[in-house]
C-alpha cells in the first residue's frame, strides 16, 4: 500500500459545524478501486439522553450491493469505529498494522 500519498478523493455536499458532514467519496486505491463510482458518506453528531454524551451516525451510500466499495466498507468501518472507539476510550489507537483490511486491499492488489 502506498504510504502518505492521498488516494481518494471527493466534494463535500454539506458542511453545517459541528453537526454534520456529507461528502461524496471516490477510492483510488488499489487501481480497481478507481473503477467504482463515487458513493456518499455523511456524519451526523448529535445530543445522545445523557449528559455530556454524543452520538455519531455515519451513513455510507450510494454504492451498489455486493460491489467492491461495499465489499470495502463492510471491512474498513468496523476497523475505523473500533479504532476511534479506543482512541476516545484510552487516549490511544489500536494498531492498525494488524487489522485485516490490509489482508483485503492485498487481495485487491493482486
Amino acid at each position: 500500500m502506498p504510504k502518505a500519498r492521498p488516494a481518494d478523493s471527493g466534494t463535500v455536499l454539506k458542511f453545517e459545524p459541528p453537526r454534520l458532514l456529507s461528502f461524496t467519496w471516490h477510492v483510488g486505491w488499489p487501481p480497481e478501486m478507481k473503477k467504482e463510482p463515487p458513493c456518499c458518506a455523511t456524519f451526523e453528531i448529535a445530543p445522545a439522553p445523557q449528559k455530556g454524551v454524543v452520538r455519531l451516525t455515519i451513513t455510507h451510500d450510494e454504492f451498489e450491493v455486493g460491489s467492491k466499495t461495499d465489499e470495502g466498507a463492510s471491512q474498513g468501518w468496523p476497523m475505523i469505529l473500533s479504532n476511534l472507539k479506543s482512541l476516545l476510550e484510552t487516549g490511544e489507537p489500536l494498531d492498525t498494522d494488524n487489522f485485516i483490511i490490509h489482508e483485503y486491499l492485498d487481495k485487491l492488489a493482486k
